[in-house]
């Protein structure tokens, strides 16, 4: 399997983008030894739902810019996802912040008779190009300043 192609698109605009998604048992992923060898593993649908809202963000600047996964919430799954099922996620953006260059997004996960994922929230940060600088732990700002440089509004109600 390619992660970094897993997805097929079958909408994209500035705003939202719809991709359908469809895991075989046969494929390399579930080779391995497990107790339920027709459950998708989280991290797979987790990549396929970043890849997703990433489009819309890419899209947005003309595929100038890639992007970092800043902070995912709400990612409550109802159930859990087997293999040959068909799925759709879908992702819309909520906001963009200019001058921070960071998307919020609201994602969602359909199966073909149910809502998996309502509501799930991603925040997208556009790099031109993504070193390890970013992968490493310093902390150089405290989490408010963070959440007021970048105008993130709460979605908790």
């Amino acid at each position: 399997m390619n992660y970094m192609n897993m997805v097929k698109f079958t909408n994209v605009s500035l705003e939202e983008s719809t991709a359908v998604i469809y895991f075989q048992e046969r494929e390399e992923i579930f080779k391995a030894e497990n107790d339920c060898l027709n459950i998708v593993p989280y991290f797979v649908l987790i990549e396929a739902i970043f890849q997703t809202a990433g489009r819309v963000a890419r899209e947005y600047s003309n595929n100038l810019y890639g992007g970092i996964i800043a902070s995912f919430s709400d990612f409550c799954f109802s159930r859990p996802i087997f293999t040959d099922e068909m799925l759709t996620i879908k992702a819309k953006i909520l906001s963009y912040n200019e001058k921070a260059k960071v998307f919020y997004f609201q994602v969602s996960l359909y199966g073909e008779d149910d809502v998996v994922l309502p509501n799930g929230i991603i925040l997208i940060k556009q790099e031109k190009s993504i070193s390890s600088e970013y992968l490493n732990s310093s902390i150089n700002k405290s989490v408010e300043l963070n959440i007021k440089e970048l105008g993130y509004i709460s979605t908790i109600k």
